[in-house]
Formats: C-alpha cells, structure tokens, sequence
C-alpha cells in the first residue's frame, strides 16, 4: 500500500490504531533486547488474530494485511536481536505500512 486513504483505513478504529502505535513503539525501543520483543511479538500475533478474526466477521476471506506487516516486523526485529545481527532491510520494509497507518492515524485522531 502507497498511501493511506480513507477508506483503507475505514476497517480500523482508534483503539486498534493506539495498540498498533504502541506495539511498534515498543518493539522500536526496544530493538536489542530479545525479552521485550518476545513480548512485542506475542501482542503482535494477537493483533494479527483479532484483525484476522474481524475480517471474517465482515464477510471477508483472507488475513489483515496491516497485522501481517506489524508481526512480521516485529518478529523480524525479534529474529535479528536473537542473531546479533544488523536489520538486512526485511524489517524496515515490513515497517513502512505501519508507519504510514501510524502517520495517517496521526491526522485522523489529531495526535
């Protein structure tokens, strides 16, 4: 996803935008300590699910792909921590989406 639009963002509330925020910046303090991210990744996952689970509720086949990037980052992050190892550019780009729902997010709720 390019941009954030309305409509793209029409399926998530302000809850779900305050948890996503939070988890991401959780895990972005946090990028060297493997505990934290372990934690990071378990709400990731759950996020994932509850995201997942809201789709099929509204008729929807498939997974939620802004908690598909948010896990997949985290547990990037999580992997490269284990490993001692430098982002190979995988977390950054699953961060992008994120990012942008957060900014997006941002003019929406006026943070």
């Amino acid at each position: 996803m390019s941009e954030w639009t309305e409509k793209d963002f029409e399926s998530y509330t302000q809850s779900d935008w305050e948890l996503i925020k939070t988890v991401k910046q959780l895990a972005d303090e946090n990028l060297d300590n493997v505990k934290i991210l372990t934690r990071a990744n378990d709400i990731a996952l759950a996020i994932f699910g509850m995201l997942c689970v809201r789709l099929r509720d509204n008729g929807e086949e498939g997974a939620d792909d802004l908690g598909m990037s948010l896990q997949e980052y985290i547990g990037t992050v999580l992997a490269n921590a284990k490993r001692k190892k430098e982002d190979d550019g995988w977390a950054a780009e699953y961060a992008k989406p994120i990012d942008q729902f957060i900014e997006y997010g941002k003019n929406k709720f006026g943070e």
